[in-house]
């Protein structure tokens, strides 16, 4: 995350992440990774938020890795002292909110393990700020995503991925420049 802190609470105002100068892991089934500077072991199945505040100027990456094989990526997230970007994702990791602290862009990318195969899908250029927060939802099995554009008008850049761990069978397709309209929603159907 350098250079930025992460802090994560859970619907009942239990906290676990820096705060101040206090690691702490309130919510039940967490815990620091002390190896790992910044990172945080957290339940499964589990609604959380989480503040990303910025302990210097530059940018970040937020990573995210379950055990059913989901993963979430914001990177090239910039940041700047006491910025705050709220990440909101439900239990199952359906529904994702982010609301930067200021306007900026992101590369935003989903992956889920399907039985055998490994789905991805990446959106470079997508964005957001205050009040242009951006909703993502997904299908359990990565066929379906919607992405919310309340910011300004976008070119954003796609990709898609999928393999099958057991024949490393593979496909892929990419569009760039595909244009994002303000107050639109940019809808991915893979088959």
């Amino acid at each position: 995350l350098s250079p930025a802190d992460l802090k994560i609470t859970d619907s009942l105002g239990l906290r676990t992440g820096l705060f101040g100068s206090q690691i702490l892991s309130e919510i039940p089934d967490s815990r620091p990774c002390f190896m790992a500077k910044g990172a945080y072991m957290l339940p499964a199945n589990t609604a959380l938020s989480r503040t990303i505040t910025g302990n210097a100027s530059g940018k970040y990456t937020f990573n995210s890795i379950t055990p059913d094989g989901t993963s979430i990526v914001l990177e090239s997230v910039d940041t700047s002292p006491g910025e705050e970007d709220l990440l909101a994702i439900n239990a199952d990791g359906t529904q994702i909110r982010f609301s930067p602290g200021s306007d900026k862009n992101f590369r935003l990318t989903l992956a889920r393990q399907v039985d055998r195969e490994i789905r991805a899908i990446s959106v470079e250029g997508i964005g957001g700020g205050p009040g242009a927060e951006v909703d993502i939802t997904i299908s359990p099995e990565l066929s379906l995503c919607r992405i919310g554009n309340r910011s300004s008008a976008k070119n954003v850049d796609l990709k898609a991925f999928a393999i099958n761990s057991d024949t490393q069978a593979h496909s892929s397709i990419e569009r760039g420049g595909v244009a994002l309209p303000q107050n639109n929603d940019l809808l991915l159907a893979i088959t």
